[in-house]
């Protein structure tokens, strides 16, 4: 019985920890990429946004960003680029850091574009942002 005890006390003990991991987790860095491209995200105030999508600088384009409410969301230094191999010319994948700063709904955009040139975009990304 006592053995039985100790048992089911392990196992309680155990789902606690698990449980608190997963809401620790649950406000950890949030990735979306553009599989996410129109859509909505949901973050608490601090919790991290990463915006990883594909792209080629030595093309010339780059994801230009638009305008975002910096009272709900800010953007995070500048933008990384990490190419798929060494080769010169090389894609790879851009990727934009965003920290959630107060409550609230922002839509961040970003147009994949040469900076120089007045024509549309080659690409778009949207996503909807709420800060709970």
């Amino acid at each position: 019985m006592k053995r039985a005890a100790g048992a089911v006390c392990a196992l309680l003990v155990s789902a606690v920890l698990a449980a608190g991991l997963a809401a620790c987790g649950e406000a950890g860095p949030k990735t979306v990429t553009a599989a996410d491209n129109g859509g909505t995200v949901k973050l608490s105030e601090g919790q991290e946004l990463k915006i990883v999508l594909e792209g080629n600088p030595t093309t010339g384009y780059t994801w230009l960003r638009g305008e975002v409410d910096g009272n709900v969301i800010e953007e995070v230094g500048d933008y990384t680029f990490e190419p798929e191999s060494t080769l010169a010319g090389a894609p790879g994948t851009f990727t934009f850091t965003y920290v959630a700063k107060g409550k609230g709904s922002a839509v961040i955009n970003l147009d994949y574009a040469r900076s120089w040139e007045s024509v549309e975009p080659e690409e778009t990304f949207s996503l909807a942002v709420t800060i709970q």
